[in-house]
């Protein structure tokens, strides 16, 4: 599974839809910090149910779009791999103070990090 945070979907959304720079995954995802992360497969095929939304979303049309949606368009425009995506805020230091480490690499230097491993410090 491809661990993606709120600050780095914003950033791919920004650099690939020119027309998305205010691009807010809290204000226009609805991603709450106190709840889940949310969790997709991401194919980066069509969606000839959702792709008109997207579409108007992208030209500015007040219509709401779901983070699959936003990943899987991400993926077919070369941003994202497909696979398996949580998306998550980032991380912050009440996990730090828990003594959750996330130990997490990226293949290519941007994008998604992997998670490879967790290590609890007691």
């Amino acid at each position: 599974m491809q661990i993606i945070s709120t600050n780095e979907l914003e950033r791919l959304v920004r650099e690939t839809f020119p027309g998305k720079p205010e691009f807010s995954a809290e204000a226009e995802l609805g991603v709450d910090p106190r709840r889940r992360p949310t969790v997709t497969l991401v194919h980066g095929g069509p969606d000839p149910f959702l792709d008109r939304q997207f579409e108007d979303w992208l030209t500015g049309a007040p219509v709401f779009v779901a983070a699959h949606q936003v990943l899987n368009r991400l993926c077919r425009a070369g941003a994202l791999a497909p696979g398996q995506y949580a998306l998550t805020r980032p991380l912050e230091s009440p996990a730090d103070r828990h003594g959750l480490q996330l130990a997490a690499s990226s293949g290519r230097g941007h994008g998604p990090r992997q998670l490879h491993d967790i290590q609890v410090d007691r």
